[in-house]
C-alpha cells in the first residue's frame, strides 16, 4: 500500500516545488514570505540557492545572492542547463550565477489585468504560475487562464485562451490541474482541491490528491481537513489526512512522489518493483497527449494547432470553467496587486 510521510523541514509559508534533479535534490520556492529559492537535498538539508529575502516583492536582476524575486511559482530546466522561473509578472532566467528577466515587467497600476503579447518588457504577464518545455522545445507557461509561449528572445505569444462557457463540472475538473507531476508508469498526480477551487460546492474539492491512470481512471487519495489548524496525519494512503496538496515533483530514481501541503513537503512512497529503465526528470514533466483533453481544448478555445499544445500546457489552467459558484481568481489577483502597490508607496514615503 502507498505510504505518506512528512519531511522534517518546515517552512514559514507555503512552499512550491517543480521537479527533482538527478541527485534527488529539488528546488523549493517561497512565493510568499521571503520570496526566495532554496535547494532541498535528499537528506533533508535546505540550502539557499537564489534570491535575497524580499518580503515586499520587489523585482531586481543581478547575482543570485542579491537578486530579488516577486513571487517564484515554478521552475523549468532548459536544454542549455539554465533555469527558467515563473515569477508572477515575469519570466526570469538563472544562468551562470546571474538572474535576468526574459519577458514581462514589474507590475504597475497602469497595467491591463489581461495578458498582452509582446517582446521582453513589452509583454504583460498577469500571473505566471507554471512553466515547462514541451516536446518540441518550446517554453510554455500558464498565465492566469491562458497558455502562453516565450521564445529565447523574449517574445511572448498566446497559445490557447480560456473560454468561460457552460462546459459544466467535468470539463473544469479535467483541465484545471496546476503543477502536476507524472510517475514512471504514466500516472498523473494533481491537487483535487486546486482543480475545484473556483467551484464552491463541488464535492471533489474535498479530495486531497487525485491519481489519474493512463487509461483515464481517477483514484482519490486521502482526506482533506476542513480547516488549517488540525494536524495532518501520515501513514497508509487510506488513513492519511491532508490540508491542501498543491504542487508536485517526482523522483524517478527512488520512485517517490513529493507534494507540498501547507507549510510542509510530504512524499508518497510506492511499494512496487523498480524497472530497468526509469523516466528522467524532463520526461516526467512531458507526457503524451490525452486525446479527450485535447478535444475539449480544441472545442472550447478554437486552438488552430491543438496537437502542438502539449498535455502539460492544457492540463493545468481551466478552459471553459463555468462562472457559477464564485468569482474568478483574477479578482483576488487585482486586490493583491493593489495591496502590494499600497505597501510599496507607504514604504517609500516612510
Amino acid at each position: 500500500m502507498d505510504v505518506i510521510t512528512t519531511l522534517p523541514a518546515r517552512f514559514p509559508s507555503a512552499p512550491r516545488i517543480s521537479f527533482v534533479n538527478d541527485d534527488g535534490s529539488m528546488y523549493v520556492m517561497m512565493a510568499d514570505g521571503d520570496r526566495t529559492i532554496s535547494l532541498l537535498s535528499r537528506d533533508g538539508i535546505l540550502t539557499p540557492f537564489a534570491g535575497a529575502p524580499n518580503p515586499r516583492g520587489d523585482h531586481e536582476d543581478g547575482p543570485v545572492a542579491t537578486a530579488k524575486f516577486e513571487n517564484p511559482y515554478a521552475i523549468a530546466k532548459g536544454p542549455d542547463g539554465a533555469l527558467y522561473v515563473a515569477d508572477e509578472y515575469c519570466i526570469r532566467v538563472i544562468r551562470d550565477g546571474q538572474v535576468s528577466t526574459l519577458a514581462g515587467h514589474e507590475y504597475s497600476p497602469e497595467d491591463e489585468s489581461t495578458p498582452i503579447d509582446g517582446v521582453g518588457a513589452g509583454a504583460t504577464i498577469v500571473s505566471a504560475e507554471d512553466i515547462w518545455f514541451d516536446e518540441g522545445g518550446r517554453l510554455l507557461f500558464w498565465d492566469e487562464d491562458t497558455c502562453r509561449s516565450v521564445a529565447m528572445d523574449g517574445t511572448v505569444t498566446t497559445v490557447a485562451e480560456a473560454n468561460y462557457g457552460d462546459a459544466g463540472w467535468d470539463a473544469a475538473w479535467e483541465l484545471r490541474h496546476t503543477n502536476q507531476a507524472v510517475d514512471k508508469e504514466g500516472n498523473r498526480f494533481y491537487s483535487g482541491r486546486w482543480a475545484a477551487n473556483v467551484m464552491m460546492g463541488n464535492p471533489r474539492a474535498r479530495t486531497a490528491i487525485v491519481k489519474k491512470t493512463p487509461a483515464g481512471v481517477e483514484q482519490m487519495y486521502g482526506r482533506r481537513m476542513v480547516d488549517d489548524y488540525s494536524p495532518a496525519r501520515d501513514g497508509p494512503i487510506s488513513e492519511a489526512i491532508f490540508h491542501m496538496a498543491y504542487t508536485f515533483a517526482y523522483d524517478s530514481v527512488q520512485d517517490i512522489m513529493y507534494f507540498t501541503d501547507l507549510n510542509s513537503i510530504r512524499k508518497i512512497e510506492f511499494p512496487r518493483p523498480q524497472t530497468a529503465q526509469l523516466m528522467g526528470e524532463q520526461v516526467s514533466r512531458q507526457t503524451p497527449l490525452i486525446p479527450d483533453v485535447m478535444k475539449t481544448i480544441s472545442a472550447f478555445t478554437g486552438a488552430t494547432d491543438p496537437n502542438r499544445v502539449y498535455q502539460d500546457a492544457v492540463k493545468n489552467r481551466g478552459v471553459a470553467l463555468p462562472r457559477q459558484g464564485g468569482r474568478r481568481r483574477t479578482h483576488r489577483k487585482k486586490a493583491n496587486r493593489k495591496k502590494k502597490m499600497t505597501r510599496k508607496r507607504r514604504s517609500t514615503s516612510s
